[in-house]
C-alpha cells in the first residue's frame, strides 16, 4: 500500500468521528468540520462521504484524500484489487507533487497535470476491468 499514514495525518482526525446533529465544516481540513464557523459558510468544505455534508448548498466540497486511502487500503486488503494500491500510490505521488511546487507557481504545470490524468484514466479503467468481467459472467 501507499506509505502515507492517514492515522497520524491531522486530515486522519475528522469530522466523521464527531458527528453532530448539525456538522458545521470549515474550508480547511475535515478535522476541523465540526468547528466553530458559522453558517452560512461559503468557502470550500473537505470532508468525508456522510451524506448531510453535501446539503450545505452555499458553499463548495471537495472530498478529503485521507479518507480515500483508508477505502483503498480495504480494497486492497480485503478484495485483493491491485487497482487500489496503484490508486493510492498516484494520489500520494500527486501530495508529493503539489507540496514541491512553488508556492508562486500555485499549480502544477500542465505536463504533469496530463501525465497524472492519464494514470488516473488507466488506474480507473484497470479497476472496471475485473468488474465488467464478473458482470459478464453473472449475465450469461
Amino acid at each position: 500500500m501507499a506509505s502515507y499514514d492517514v492515522r497520524r495525518s491531522v486530515q486522519g482526525r475528522h469530522a466523521a468521528n464527531v458527528r453532530p446533529p448539525h456538522p458545521q465544516p470549515t474550508h480547511t481540513t475535515c478535522s476541523t468540520a465540526c468547528g466553530a464557523h458559522s453558517w452560512p459558510f461559503r468557502g470550500t468544505v473537505v470532508h468525508d462521504h456522510w451524506k448531510p455534508y453535501f446539503t450545505y448548498d452555499d458553499c463548495a466540497h471537495a472530498l478529503c484524500n485521507a479518507h480515500h486511502l483508508r477505502e483503498l487500503r480495504f480494497i486492497d486488503t480485503q478484495y485483493h484489487q491491485a487497482w487500489a494500491n496503484d490508486m493510492a500510490a498516484l494520489l500520494v505521488e500527486i501530495k508529493a507533487a503539489v507540496a514541491a511546487t512553488p508556492a508562486s507557481e500555485m499549480r502544477l504545470s500542465l505536463p504533469e497535470l496530463l501525465a497524472f490524468e492519464t494514470a488516473y484514466d488507466a488506474i480507473v479503467q484497470a479497476g472496471l476491468r475485473p468488474t465488467r468481467s464478473r458482470a459478464t459472467t453473472r449475465a450469461k
